[in-house]
C-alpha cells in the first residue's frame, strides 16, 4: 500500500511539473483571507472552510484582538469572524 501511495505522488508531481513547465494555470492556487495584525486582530487561529448551497465559500477564523495567548492568560478578547467569497477564492468579501 504504501509503494502505491508514493506512486501516486510521484506521478502527480511529475504532472504537476509537465503543467507548470507548458504554462498551465495552477490547479491550486493560495489566497490569504485572514492575516495576523490586519482588521483589528492580532492573530487569526483554527481556520474553516466551507461551501454553502449556493457554492460559495465562507471560511471562519477564531480571531484574537491583543495578543495569540490561549484564554485565561493575561487580557484577552477572541471573536469568531468569517468571509465569504462568490468567485471560488479569489476574492474574499469581508
Amino acid at each position: 500500500m504504501a509503494e502505491l501511495r508514493e506512486s501516486l505522488i510521484r506521478a502527480f508531481v511529475a504532472a504537476m511539473s509537465v503543467a507548470v513547465w507548458a504554462g498551465a494555470e495552477p490547479l491550486l492556487t493560495h489566497t490569504d483571507v485572514f492575516v495576523s495584525r490586519q482588521n483589528g486582530y492580532h492573530t487569526y487561529r483554527i481556520p474553516a472552510l466551507e461551501t454553502a448551497p449556493d457554492g460559495s465559500l465562507i471560511a471562519f477564523a477564531e480571531a484574537r484582538k491583543y495578543n495569540a495567548a490561549d484564554p485565561g492568560f493575561g487580557k484577552q478578547e477572541i471573536d469568531l469572524v468569517y468571509k465569504r467569497s462568490t468567485n471560488n477564492g479569489a476574492a474574499c468579501c469581508p
